[in-house]
């Protein structure tokens, strides 16, 4: 079954590698990986989530990026999930930016999200 990783998971894994939510999250990585998706959305809240919380670390989360998109379906923003998006938003009272990734993640296959 195909899934979706969302920041939360890719943030907990690279920061708190030690923490039992960390080494969850690691675990999921590795296992999700098989038929994965990380929508182009979470890998850009995981960069900002860097910038802001440990600059010094930007470069080498801009190279985990580069990886996980070598292991990883990463479905781009476009119009279709744009408006996919908005319509959640509405519909369920969701923050756009979140539905932003539920969009991406459903448009690319994706049956459940691991956040």
């Amino acid at each position: 079954m195909r899934v979706a990783i969302d920041s939360n998971v890719l943030i907990y894994a690279e920061f708190e590698p030690h923490t039992a939510k960390g080494l969850r999250a690691a675990d999921v990585i590795l296992r999700a990986l098989r038929d994965c998706v990380i929508p182009v959305q979470a890998l850009g809240e995981f960069l900002r989530f860097t910038q802001r919380r440990a600059p010094g670390s930007l470069e080498a989360a801009i190279q985990q990026i580069a990886h996980y998109r070598t292991l990883a379906l990463t479905p781009a923003t476009n119009e279709a999930v744009l408006a996919a998006a908005a319509d959640m938003a509405r519909a369920n009272g969701l923050q756009f930016w979140d539905a932003i990734v539920c969009a991406a993640a459903i448009e690319a296959g994706a049956k459940a999200l691991l956040t």
